[in-house]
């Protein structure tokens, strides 16, 4: 369904997530950019509890003020990536690993399945999934303090070492 903003009324009660179009009400389970990098306020999906999609807003543009805040302020929840700035440890048992961080939210720990939960691909940064699907990332691993870069040594992402041997 096409959602145009005039039409839509979003709620947020708790975890309670709700669109409203046209007196028509919808139970969304999730909201999620179709680009969050480029158009994040543009192509926004609402999906249902089976990963169905109830409505695709093409912008916010003329929404109510109170939805388009209630609906700005859940994406930036949703989309959120705290940056580590210290590993207090890493206990590894088999190839998952137990983390211990300090991130800009505040400390954190979480489980990690893989060396292959460290994406690399943009040097310095490396970015970090958990186990349950969260994502952290790290800006630029050499301005991490010596004790944190050797703490996760091992598991480091080839590209990120590569990177800085060409950069010197």
């Amino acid at each position: 369904m096409e959602l145009f903003g005039e039409d839509l009324v979003f709620r947020k009660d708790g975890d309670n997530l709700e669109i409203v179009v046209s007196g028509k009400s919808y139970k969304v389970d999730r909201v999620v950019r179709a680009f969050p990098q480029t158009q994040s306020e543009e192509y926004i999906s609402f999906l249902d509890r089976f990963g169905h999609e109830v409505g695709l807003l093409e912008s916010t543009d003329g929404m109510d003020k109170d939805s388009k805040t209630a609906l700005l302020d859940h994406l930036k929840q949703v989309y959120f990536v705290p940056t580590i700035e210290e590993i207090l440890s890493v206990e590894t048992t088999g190839t998952t690993s137990k983390w211990t961080v300090v991130t800009d939210d505040g400390e954190r720990v979480f489980q990690v399945l893989g060396r292959e939960s460290l994406d690399g691909e943009k040097p310095p940064l490396i970015r970090v999934t958990d186990a349950d699907g969260r994502r952290y990332q790290i800006s630029n691993y050499w301005k991490l303090d010596k004790e944190s870069r050797a703490t996760i040594l091992e598991l480091l992402p080839d590209k990120i070492l590569k990177w800085r041997l060409v950069a010197r």
